[in-house]
């Protein structure tokens, strides 16, 4: 998956409202919202960068049944699995990552 098209399907948040409506909306169960939301938090589009939160926001997403929320926190696992020096850790990050991967793919996305 293209950071570009990520970049391009989830435009920044423009302002307060935007915000607020976003939050809403993803308390409400919207996956596309929480997606919208998490990716902006992953690159700091309209709100600072926050990297867990961005993470808990595509799991709730991926759980909730999104094939783009669980790419991209599968990729996102992956990504800390590179990172992790902990064996253990490192596996562990490979396994959730590969089960995500699993779930969009099998939806659909590739």
């Amino acid at each position: 998956m293209n950071v570009n098209r990520i970049l391009e399907a989830y435009p920044a948040i423009a302002d307060e409202a935007d915000l607020k409506n976003l939050r809403a909306a993803s308390r409400e169960k919207n996956t596309a919202a929480m997606t919208r939301l998490a990716v902006c938090r992953a690159f700091g589009r309209g709100v600072p960068v926050d990297k867990r939160s961005a993470t808990r926001g595509l799991k709730q997403a991926a759980e909730l049944g999104d094939p783009v929320a669980a790419c991209l926190l599968g990729l996102r696992l992956h990504t800390n699995a590179l990172r992790e020096r902990n064996t253990d850790r490192k596996n562990a990050f490979l396994l959730e990552a590969e089960k995500w991967l699993q779930i969009s793919s099998r939806k659909g996305l590739r």
